[in-house]
């Protein structure tokens, strides 16, 4: 365990998976497919168990293997057993909710070790990424309702991508004042959280303008503008993260112009915008990098992964247009398809693994 040898997490990362498959299944069935589903109350937990069953385990997990110490794989250990709740045992969901906030908790004490051993930018804002988490999962312990804590959950991915994207574009030189322009962001962004405990409407716009800001910081100062020209993955990757900074900027003007909603298709198209558009295209380009690492083997790089990205972001348009136009038919099918794309490219991912010969 502690040379963080694959097979002790592994199980980790089986549960994160299976979370996601059931938190895209139940959440077809809200946006209205007639499908069965394990247990009535699993439908209520589709953003919990994609939000911290699957991502909050396969974050918990990255960080707890570059941090090399048995204890942080305490975070996703809790989301893991979390989703385990989640799925199994229904009327357990206020355990659930305790070891999700128990595993935001562990990341954040993972970051400050990180810190404390190194400082530098893209830790320090991982470190508030996951700082916000573990605060809205706090708000929603204490009884402040989803869409009031969805907004700390989105910022949880938003905030850690950003650092991701830091560490991973540190040659490019970002000067001092645009990382003072991005601090002043996520200062503007952290103020939407906060408003978002007594005034939605002030939340979802503050928060909208500050990730409309950060998608044009990002797209100015990540290296995708010039690395998109290049072939392979890192065409791949570009596509993928400029494709993500666009749908980041849309829901921050969505948010901007429909306030505080709390519920249909209007919330709809401002969540997933960020959920599916923004993070899960991030996820997309980063996997053929991410699980190699966490792993140890080699994923080979195919040119067939464009299919479900390709798919993901025209399905999102189709959802899109569908929430702002409240035609059901196409909310319908732009959501099923994207859940199709998800599957898709991670059956993929699982492929070139095999074919790697590693």
């Amino acid at each position: 365990m502690t040379k963080n040898s694959p097979r002790y997490y592994v199980p980790l990362l089986f549960i994160g998976m299976i979370s996601m498959v059931i938190g895209i299944w139940v959440g077809l069935v809200r946006m209205g497919w007639q499908w069965a589903v394990p247990h009535d109350g699993l439908v209520m937990m589709h953003g919990p168990l994609m939000v911290g069953g699957f991502l909050g385990t396969v974050i918990g997990m990255e960080r707890a293997v570059a941090a090399k110490k048995v204890w942080g794989f305490l975070a996703p250990l809790f989301s893991a057993l979390a989703a385990i709740l989640y799925l199994a045992f229904p009327g357990k969901e206020s355990l659930a909710l305790l070891f999700l906030t128990a595993s935001s908790f562990f990341m954040v004490l993972v970051f400050i070790f990180m810190l404390k051993r190194h400082i530098d930018a893209a830790t320090l804002v991982m470190a508030i990424g996951a700082a916000v988490w573990f605060l809205g999962n706090l708000a929603w312990l204490s009884g402040y309702s989803i869409p009031q804590v969805v907004l700390w959950w989105s910022g949880f991915l938003i905030i850690t991508i950003v650092g991701e994207r830091l560490e991973l574009t540190r040659f490019l030189n970002i000067s001092k004042q645009q990382y003072t322009v991005l601090y002043g962001l996520l200062i503007l962004l952290g103020i939407g959280f906060l408003f978002s405990l007594f005034n939605l409407d002030w939340a979802m716009r503050i928060s909208g303008l500050a990730n409309l800001a950060l998608s044009i910081w990002l797209l100015r100062n990540d290296i995708a503008r010039r690395s998109v020209k290049k072939p392979g993955l890192t065409r791949f990757l570009a596509l993928a993260l400029l494709a993500g900074y666009f749908w980041l900027g849309l829901s921050g003007i969505m948010g901007m112009y429909f306030g505080g909603i709390a519920a249909g298709p209007y919330y709809d198209a401002i969540i997933h915008t960020v959920f599916v558009g923004f993070a899960f295209s991030m996820i997309f380009g980063h996997a053929p990098i991410i699980f190699p690492a966490l792993l140890h083997v080699k994923i080979l790089y195919r040119q067939v992964y464009f299919i479900p990205l390709f798919l993901l972001h025209l399905s999102l348009l189709v959802r899109i247009f569908g929430d702002v136009t409240l035609l059901m038919d196409y909310r319908l099918w732009g959501s099923l398809i994207s859940g199709v794309a998800i599957v898709l490219f991670f059956m993929m991912i699982l492929s070139s693994v095999r074919k790697a010969e590693y």
